[in-house]
Parts: C-alpha cells; sequence; structure tokens
C-alpha cells in the first residue's frame, strides 16, 4: 500500500471524484476543491467468546452500538481480542483509535490475527498512565501491508501491561481514515524509511568496492593520531568521520589536502574542541575522499585505530572452566556456589543510565572525561565493586553487559545517550548522532573501563563487554526506530562496539567486545527483527574492510520454544546445516563450525571469543518428570559444550528460578525460586568433572539414546 500512501499526500483519489455534466467545459478557470469521502469510521468490540486472558472486565453502552469496558489484570500477560471483521477493510481506513484511562504507563502490544498464520505478527508502543480520558490513535497502515491484514475474518489482540495490578479503560474503539496531519506526517516516515534503504544500499555497495587508494595504518599516541595511506592522484583529501558521521556523507568535520601520489603520513593532534567539548579522535574513523561536482566522495575504506596507549601489559586472565552464570548479581547465601559449581565466568548487567549524572545529586563519585567532570551514584556502583571483587577473589572472568536504559536519573543523560529514533523496546541503541551523545556515552564507558581495570583490581575486574541484548531482535531489546534496514542497524551497533574496545583497551590490552544475539540464525519470527548470521557476515565485512579488532560472539542459543526442555524432538528449526533457521542448544555445532572458519576468523588466523551469555532448559513444573526434561536437555547442552572446541564457555541464565518467569511457565534456574537446588543444578556441577557420567548417563534412555555420541554431528 505503499504507493497509495504516496498519491494520497498529494490527491484526492480518481475513484471519488463527482463525475461532471455532459454539458461542463473542459476547462475552468478556478475548480472547486474535490470533496473528501465521508467518513465511516469502524467501530470494534470486544470479543466476549474469545478469551480474555488475565483480566477482570466489565462493559456499558452509553452511546448505541459504542461500547466502555473497564479492565483490571489479575495475572501475568492480560489480553484481550476484538471482533473480527466481517468484511475486508476498507484500504482508507488504517488508523487504529479509542480512548482510555490508565492507572501507570504500560507498554502496548498490538496483534495482528490472521487465520492460517503459524503466529500472529505485532508491534509496540507505549500508553502514558491517563486520569482522564485520553486519545490514543496509531496508523496502521504500514503494518497491515507488511503482515497482509485486513480480509474478512482478521482480528486484533490488544496486550496492555505485562502483570496484575494494571487497571484501565477503553471506549470508542474504532478504525477509521487518516487525517491531513496524519497524511502528512506518515510521508515524513515514508520519506525517513526510503532514505534509510538507500543509504543501506550505499553502505553495502561501499564494502564490496575495491578501491585503490587507502589507508594503512591509524596509530594512537597519547597526544596525536597518525594516518599512513597510498594515493595513486593529487587530488585526494584526508578525512575524519566522527561517531555521529558516516562513510556516505558528503561533507566531513575536518580535511586535508594530499599533495603528492605515493604514500603519505599525517600526523593530528588526538584532542580538539567540537561542539563545546573536548573530543577524543581515537574515536574516529579516517578516509580518503575526492571531489566529485563540488561534493566530497569516500575513495577508500575508512580505517579505526589500529593500536591504542594502555596503561598496563597485564596477562590475559583466562577462564578455568567452561562453567559460568549469566546476569550475576551475588546474593550472600548463594555465593559458594561459585566454588560448588566450579563457575569460571560471569556476565552482569551494567544500566550506566541509572547512576550516571551531569550534574551532582545525593552522595557521588567523579569522573573526569575530556575535561568535564562526571557524577555516578555511589552506592549503587559500591554495590557493582562488591560483586566484582567477589568474582575477581575467585579469578572469575566477567563479561558487564551495557544496557542503555530509555530512561535516565539524569535528564540530560537520557536526552544525550537514548538513541533519538527508539520507539520502544526494553533498551536503546546508544545515540551517537550528535556530539554530546558521543561525549556522554563515551564517558560512561571510560569510567567503567578504567575503574574495574583487571590491571588495577581495587574495586574489582571487567574484562569483556557484551554490547546490549540481542541485537538481531532490534525492536524488542536493543531499540533505533522502525522499519530500520539490518545495514544501517549494524552499522550504528559496530560504531558502539569499536567505541567501547578503543577505551576498554587504553586500560586492559586483552579487553574484548562481544555482539549479542538470540537463538535465530536464517530465520526471525520477528516483524523488526534481522538474522544472526546476516548481521555477523557484516560485521565481518565491515572490520576486513575498515581494520579488523577483537570482537567476538555472545550467543543465546535457548532451545526454539523457551518453554520446551526436549530440544532434541521439539526443535525442528534447528537443523545440522549452515543454513539452519534458528540454532539451539540442539545444533551448536553451527556456531562452533561459524567461529572456527577462517574468513570469520580474527585477522584470519585468531579464533573470536564465543560465549553462550544466556541460555538455559526449562522445567514445565516442579513436578519430577519435568525436572528430569529440564536435567537432560542441560545434559545435551553441556556435552556439547565441552566437545566443541570453539565454544569458550557456557554462562547459565537464571541462576534461579525469577518469580515473575514462574508465572508465565519459565523454570530455567539451577535452583527453585525459593533457592533450592534442583537437578539441573548436580547435572552442572558435574559438567567436566570426573562424577560427569555417573550424574549424566541416567538421562540417555530419556532422550532416547544409548551413547552420548550419538548427539555430536557433523554440520554440512
Amino acid at each position: 500500500m505503499l504507493a497509495a500512501v504516496l498519491f494520497l499526500a498529494g490527491s484526492a483519489c480518481k475513484e471519488n471524484r463527482i463525475p461532471l455534466p455532459p454539458d461542463t467545459p473542459t476547462t475552468k478557470p478556478d475548480p472547486k476543491p474535490e470533496p473528501e469521502p465521508e467518513e465511516v469510521p469502524v467501530y470494534l468490540k470486544v470479543d466476549e467468546k474469545l478469551e480474555i486472558h488475565a483480566l477482570d472486565f466489565s462493559k456499558s453502552e452509553p452511546e448505541e452500538g459504542i461500547f466502555e469496558y473497564v479492565f483490571s489484570a489479575n495475572g501475568a500477560d492480560p489480553y484481550f481480542h476484538l471482533e473480527k471483521f466481517e468484511e475486508e477493510l476498507d484500504p482508507y481506513h488504517v488508523v487504529l483509535d479509542f480512548e482510555y484511562k490508565l492507572n501507570s504507563a504500560q507498554e502496548m502490544q498490538i496483534y495482528y490475527c490472521t487465520p492460517g498464520a503459524s503466529e500472529p505478527k505485532s508491534v509496540k508502543m507505549n500508553l502514558k498512565a491517563a486520569t482522564a480520558w485520553t486519545r490514543f490513535s496509531y496508523d496502521m497502515e504500514m503494518d497491515i501491508e507488511n503482515f497482509g491484514f485486513g480480509s474478512a475474518g482478521h482480528r486484533l489482540r490488544l496486550d496492555i501491561g505485562n502483570d496484575k495490578g494494571v487497571n484501565f479503560s477503553l471506549r470508542k474503539i474504532h478504525i477509521r481514515k487518516a487525517t491531513a496531519a496524519e497524511q502528512a506526517e506518515k510521508q515524513d516516515k515514508i520519506d525517513g524509511i526510503l532514505a534509510r534503504k538507500r543509504k543501506a544500499a550505499d553502505l553495502k555497495k561501499y564494502l564490496s568496492s575495491s578501491f585503490t587508494d587507502k589507508l594503512t595504518s591509524v596509530t594512537v599516541t597519547k597526544d596525536n593520531v597518525t594516518i599512513t595511506g597510498m594515493v595513486g592522484s593529487t587530488d585526494c583529501y584526508l578525512v575524519e568521520i566522527m561517531p555521529s558521521g558516516d562513510v556516505t556523507d558528503n561533507a566531513f568535520p575536518f580535511t586535508k589536502a594530499i599533495s603528492a601520489k605515493g604514500g603519505f603520513n599525517f600526523g593530528e593532534s588526538r584532542y580538539i574542541t567540537r561542539d563545546g567539548f573536548t573530543y577524543d579522535r581515537m574515536l574516529s574513523r579516517w578516509a580518503l575522499a575526492k571531489s566529485v561536482d563540488g561534493k566530497l566522495q569516500i575513495c577508500s575504506h575508512a580505517r579505526y585505530a589500529d593500536e591504542v596507549p594502555c596503561s598496563s601489559n597485564l596477562a590475559e586472565v583466562k577462564m578455568k572452566t567452561k562453567k559460568g552464570l549469566g546476569g550475576f548479581f551475588g546474593p550472600a547465601n548463594q555465593i559458594s556456589d561459585l566454588d560448588d559449581l566450579g563457575i569460571s565466568s560471569v556476565t552482569m548487567n551494567i544500566t550506566p543510565c541509572t547512576f550516571f549524572m551531569t550534574t551532582a545529586s545525593g552522595s557521588t563519585y567523579t569522573h573526569q572525561y575530556c575535561g568535564k567532570t562526571y557524577y555516578v551514584n555511589r552506592s549503587q556502583v559500591d554495590n557493582y565493586d562488591k560483586l566484582l571483587k567477589l568474582c575477581q577473589d575467585r579469578g572469575i572472568v566477567v563479561a558487564a553487559i551495557i544496557l542503555i536504559q530509555r530512561t535516565a536519573t539524569d535528564s540530560r543523560v537520557a536526552k544525550a545517550i537514548v538513541h533519538p529514533d527508539c520507539n520502544g523496546g526494553n533498551y536503546s541503541m546508544p545515540n551517537m548522532t550528535t556530539t554530546e551523545g558521543i561525549q556522554t556515552y563515551a564517558a560512561m564507558l571510560d569510567f567503567l573501563a578504567k575503574r574495574y581495570s583487571p590491571a588495577d583490581g581495587t574495586h574489582g575486574s571487567i574484562h569483556n563487554w557484551i554490547m546490549h541484548n540481542e541485537v538481531d531482535a532490534a525492536s524488542t531489546w536493543t531499540n533505533m526506530g522502525s522499519n530500520v534496514p539490518e545495514m544501517i542497524v549494524t552499522n550504528e551497533y559496530l560504531k558502539s562496539m569499536r567505541m567501547c574496545y578503543n577505551i576498554a583497551r587504553q586500560y586492559y590490552p586483552h579487553a574484548k567486545v562481544l555482539a549479542s544475539f538470540t537463538h535465530t540464525w536464517t530465520q526471525y519470527d520477528n516483524s523488526d527483527g534481522y538474522t544472526t548470521k546476516s548481521m555477523l557476515t557484516d560485521l565481518v565485512d565491515f572490520s576486513a574492510a575498515e581494520g579488523d579488532f577483537e570482537w567476538g560472539v555472545a550467543a543465546h542459543p535457548y532451545p526454539q520454544s523457551l518453554l520446551e526442555p526436549r530440544l532434541w524432538e521439539k526443535d525442528t528449526k534447528a537443523t545440522y546445516s549452515m543454513e539452519s533457521g534458528f540454532v539451539t542448544f540442539k545444533n551448536l555445532e553451527v556456531l562452533d563450525k561459524w567461529i572456527r572458519t577462517p574468513k570469520n576468523m580474527y585477522k584470519g588466523s585468531i579464533k573470536r571469543a564465543l560465549w553462550l551469555s544466556e541460555n538455559g532448559t526449562n522445567a514445565k513444573s516442579y513436578g519430577e518428570s519435568d525436572l528430569a526434561d529440564q536435567a537432560a536437555g542441560a545434559a545435551w547442552a553441556l556435552k556439547k559444550v565441552y566437545k566443541l572446541s570453539g565454544i569458550d564457555g557456557i554462562q547459565w541464565h537464571n541462576w534461579w528460578d525469577h518469580p515473575d518467569e514462574v508465572a508465565q511457565g519459565l523454570r530455567i534456574g539451577l535452583r527453585d525460586q525459593n533457592q533450592k537446588v534442583k537437578p539441573v543444578w548436580y547435572v552442572y556441577q558435574a559438567a567436566g568433572t570426573e562424577k560427569e557420567a555417573q550424574v549424566f548417563d541416567p538421562y540417555l534412555s530419556r532422550i532416547g539414546i544409548t551413547s552420548w555420541d550419538e548427539i555430536h554431528k557433523t554440520i554440512n
């Protein structure tokens, strides 16, 4: 329906014109405006014949045929369906409109239910709290087009909030035409979508191009940046590309003419004033450009810093075993698990927006970055110190998961750091579109890397950095807007990875950044998601073009359905092929083969780090049989992890069952919600020890095999 959108923005539809009488002149000096078609909204009712899940509700009919509904959530995942369409939607009727009251701000998810689809498609958005009737409208036209929605028999499902305690009222639920203002806004969105598609195509062309001019090195010292390269003509310029810019630009904050053919070597000051900030050019890319029609056009691949100065020469801290814990939070009464389970690595969620500030508030630490003072909440950072010291004292390798929340303690930090196109999801891609955004994000990372440098160890250590969460599920986890091509998301993600890498390597010479992905591989089941394999391919291509760095993979190979522990029979989309739809515990050989393929290695010969940084099998209940299924799935996974040399470690998630997840049927912890050990705990403890066969082998018959050798496969 894209063509319809473009047409409607400029004129009325031909079919809606009033025919002229036969004697009407063929030309008129001042034709009257054509009348708009009469608006007849499509009012919708809640379908009381279908399940109204986890909701108590009542209704009234203040206007004939137009109902008012009052809902109160009494459990997790509350939702309801609207009645199915009796006939196909008029193509003009694309705006969902209603009035609502809501006791607290909530996320709303709209499901587009079409008969015969394997599962409904959906979009998410936010509803503000409202004590008085408040109007909400959402233009569904692009969703209708993308999801093939709007035929007779189709219906909408609304999920408002995620748990009990949510109270809301709805009235005047209907679908209507877009207003002229909404059409104009939509046209702006379409223009933005088309511009992003063009940029994605330009980036793809850039990666596949072979340039005769090139940069050969970028070296950063304490005070300078040295750029070397080779040009074949005298009409070239050296240009600097800040994280806020791109290779697709035609204007740059710094240009320097190259006056002679052949090799060149330029030294530039490392620090420079830009937009009122002292900017560290270690964060920039550098490239060559030529003037084309009065505008600069890139004529080489860009290059990041190959080397940065490091304050230590500490040897790399390595994992002693492959076993780890995900989302470590360190309750005092179960710290013994770190020793009893042989834990050698953990991941820890770090949410800098909750403790990083531009002005002092309460008890704070201070941090100086590029001449500016920032403030850090003392109590929150002290808690990180305690947990990281616990790990350091046991020689545990820590990967910090950097999560950019959509709100912040400091409103200026929120405005600076949250991506301007973020429109939902749990977290945001960091904003690197402005100098202040770059500086704020860099200062956050610099504080963490400096304070938790393994070479210092005063406050504990962070060794590796997992950048954000599940970037292939962009709309849900690391959001930077809707309808963003995968190439652009990967490009922005790479900027974040590079920034963290260069900053962290100033303090620990073996710091690595890991890219976080779901269990999808060549198939995704999210309308605003991307495939892991495609994003990894782009990361490899960018690294080859712009100078490689030691990034790795933080994979989440949960079973195909998180609720189903019997992955050996349920994971039908996880096949033993590099074109598998999913990568789960069932077919970890796919990840192992990818990470050990020379083309994908660091500089073609060094295996990249591969952590299974968030994963676990579920117990459908606390019954004996379901607990045994969970343990059997874990035994399967661990047998593969210890067999496959490409996998460095597995960080089991959760340590114990979270009550909110239990309410949704998810019990993936090693302990139950009361912290009592489950059979899976003993499986995890035995993995890689002399007790492994004794604990693992009783699960062979449950899986339906006679030897663990049967589960290991060769990938096509």
